[in-house]
């Protein structure tokens, strides 16, 4: 009776051992995950704005939107979605309209943002997030 009772004991000690040492990589591994994962997710959310700013500029109306309208759709989209840890978005926005604002002609709303990821993972992110969407004028 008494062996058994010492080796229950002794396996209970080498079980916390293990969990001890597998742990740490453990959880290092799902904040990672979680990281990769948010970047993704901030991807698809950069990539929405500049579909939502594109529309927005080349939609015919009078007057016709300006840089700033269509500028301001992609950083609004942007500040509502986003996850940025509590730092503020800081998108960057370019357009181009390289035939001017003829039916037709293609306008490019470029969209960027500098991802940082979770503190503990700061570098180890995706890094810098962009789309582009290149509409029609109708």
């Amino acid at each position: 009776m008494r062996c058994s009772a010492f080796l229950r004991q002794k396996s209970r000690g080498v079980a916390l051992i293990e969990m001890a040492l597998v742990l740490p990589f453990f959880v290092m591994l799902v904040f990672a995950t979680v990281n990769y994962a948010i970047g993704l997710y901030n991807q698809a959310i950069i990539t929405n704005a500049s579909r939502e700013a594109a529309r927005a500029g080349i939609a015919f109306r009078v007057p016709a939107p300006s840089h700033t309208e269509i500028i301001n759709t992609a950083l609004n989209y942007c500040a509502d979605h986003l996850v940025t840890f509590g730092a503020p978005a800081e998108p960057e926005v370019v357009i181009e309209e390289p035939s001017g604002r003829l039916p037709g002609e293609p306008l490019r709303v470029t969209v960027s943002y500098n991802y940082t990821g979770l503190m503990l993972f700061k570098g180890l992110g995706p890094g810098t997030l962009a789309a582009t969407a290149t509409m029609l004028f109708e």
